[in-house]
């Protein structure tokens, strides 16, 4: 004979279905959050003038450099040419001349010929 048995089971609860989402990776608690668009597109902005900012000051610091260079070799090319007129002169080593506009030349400082 067949009998029916009946159980005390109580029905499950039918768990509301999510809409499948990525599983997130955990948190990195050093994570403070994200930029606005905005935000990221200013700072990218200031690093990209930022950037080329410092191209022309290399551009600068370069042009420098070789501005100073010709100008030591200027000054050596006055040097050379003082020395060679002290010389034709026999002016000696550590007297110190000036050239007038006229292109007279005068001792200075020569203790002896002061203008008075």
């Amino acid at each position: 004979m067949e009998t029916n048995e009946t159980t005390n089971e109580t029905p499950t609860e039918a768990t509301p279905e999510t809409p499948s989402v990525p599983e997130e990776p955990p948190q990195d608690p050093s994570n403070l959050g994200k930029l606005t668009p905005e935000e990221q597109s200013a700072l990218l902005n200031i690093r990209q003038q930022s950037q080329q900012l410092l191209a022309k000051i290399g551009e600068h610091e370069l042009l420098k450099a070789r501005l100073l260079s010709r100008l030591e070799d200027l000054d050596a090319q006055g040097q050379e040419h003082i020395n060679g007129i002290s010389k034709r002169l026999g002016i000696e080593e550590g007297q110190q001349w000036v050239a007038l506009q006229d292109g007279t030349i005068r001792l200075v400082n020569s203790g002896g010929d002061t203008p008075g």
